[in-house]
């Protein structure tokens, strides 16, 4: 077994095998030379400094000896040989394989400025500290993108003590993930934190007196010390292109995890997890990409089941949720939140939006709070009612009400 990628999907992969009783030998590669550690720490509590790159470790040396997995770091895959049954890196060495798992995950999207000096984007736990660096009491950030990644930069700046602004071409930034009304609800919020610039995009970077000059879509202009920039991925696919796997907006999959070729016909003994695969979603009849880490753990375990036990492969019913943390506040999502038949309750500092479809609760946003978000979640896997959730919405937020002084 190869596993290409080491970072949640790839590792969680490699564990899935052995906890599956699988006896073959792994060996899995990634480019970084870090130990294999996870990313959504590196925009909250890696980059504010309250966790350590100890506290974020995946696997070490130590656990790779204990599982018998063969961990190489720093090694980079550049070609996939299927008729060979190899996968070919960069410094020409070849592994051949019985079984392939493709984690190879994303990269940060960069614009033609990114290469600048004091312009950063932010993937990986060097790319982390180096931002820290710049993070000055007083100095000036501007924040490219305002999708979860740009939000949760722009609160880091702020509890840093540097001035942010946070900029998007979108006039409600997040109303393709999580539909108009809401979408606006946190574009308003994101006003009230930050000096923001929604619906103007960035048509260049320079260098300005020893600052950087943005330059927006409407002709101002803006000086920042640092300019983060979180404008989205592009997939590590590159190695896959001369092979017979069919990339559409990733690897395309079967509901199991295996990988497609251009006909639909699932390439005999090769899998795709995480961030670069596009797995088919029997709930909804299509293939998606979900950029979430519980998604990548759950395909982690239907995969080695599948290895372990081709005939016993189950179908995966992708997991939409996710967490934020910005300005003090976590914000959870759960399911399907692009329908426009929401109802918002909100109750002081936290409030949630309950998505329905024919009636039925299929999505879920919360802002501090997490009982409801948990509640709503096995609603929407009961396929219950959303009319039950928003009465208990209203239910705990009387009870709350009551229980204050003066309720």
């Amino acid at each position: 077994m190869v596993i290409v990628g080491a970072s949640v999907a790839g590792v969680r992969t490699a564990q899935a095998l052995r906890a599956e009783g699988y006896a073959g030998t792994i060996t899995m590669l990634d480019a970084e030379s870090a130990e294999p550690y996870d990313k959504p720490p590196l925009s909250k509590n890696l980059l504010t400094g309250a966790a350590s790159a100890d506290d974020v470790r995946l696997f070490g040396e130590g656990e790779a000896h204990e599982l018998e997995i063969d961990l190489r770091l720093g090694v980079r895959a550049v070609s996939l040989d299927l008729g060979a049954r190899t996968v070919v890196c960069e410094s020409g060495e070849r592994f051949p394989f019985s079984q392939l798992v493709i984690a190879s995950g994303a990269r940060a999207r960069r614009p033609a400025w990114a290469s600048l000096t004091g312009v950063f984007t932010l993937r990986s736990m060097a790319d982390a500290a180096a931002i820290r660096e710049r993070l000055v009491p007083g100095s000036t950030v501007a924040i490219v993108g305002a999708g979860f990644i740009g939000a949760e930069l722009a609160s880091a700046a702020q509890a840093a003590g540097v001035q942010a602004t946070l900029i998007d071409p979108l006039a409600t930034p997040l109303a393709r993930i999580l539909g108009s009304e809401v979408g606006a609800l946190l574009a308003d919020w994101h006003r009230s934190k930050v000096a923001t610039e929604f619906g103007v995009g960035v048509t260049d970077v320079s260098p300005e007196a020893g600052s950087l000059r943005v330059t927006l879509s409407d002709g101002r202009r803006l000086n920042a010390d640092t300019v983060l920039v979180g404008i989205g991925v592009e997939l590590n696919v590159e190695w896959l292109l001369d092979s017979p796997i069919h990339l559409d907006g990733g690897v395309l999959c079967d509901a199991s995890g295996r990988a497609l070729d251009a006909w639909g016909d699932p390439v005999p003994d090769v899998f795709a997890v995480g961030d670069v695969s596009r797995w088919f979603a029997p709930g909804r009849g299509a293939h998606v990409r979900v950029e979430h880490w519980t998604n990548a753990v759950e395909q982690s375990q239907v995969v080695a089941r599948a290895v372990v036990d081709p005939g016993g492969a189950a179908a995966h019913h992708p997991s939409f949720a996710v967490w934020s943390d910005q300005f003090g506040s976590k914000i959870q999502m759960s399911g399907y939140t692009q329908a426009e038949d929401v109802v918002v309750v909100i109750d002081g500092e936290r409030w949630v939006a309950l998505y329905a479809d024919g009636g039925s609760l299929v999505g879920v946003v919360t802002v501090n709070w997490p009982r409801l978000q948990m509640l709503a979640r096995r609603t929407i896997a009961s396929g219950g009612t959303r009319d039950v959730m928003v009465e208990q919405a209203q239910a705990l937020r009387e009870h709350a009400a009551a229980a204050r002084p003066g309720g």
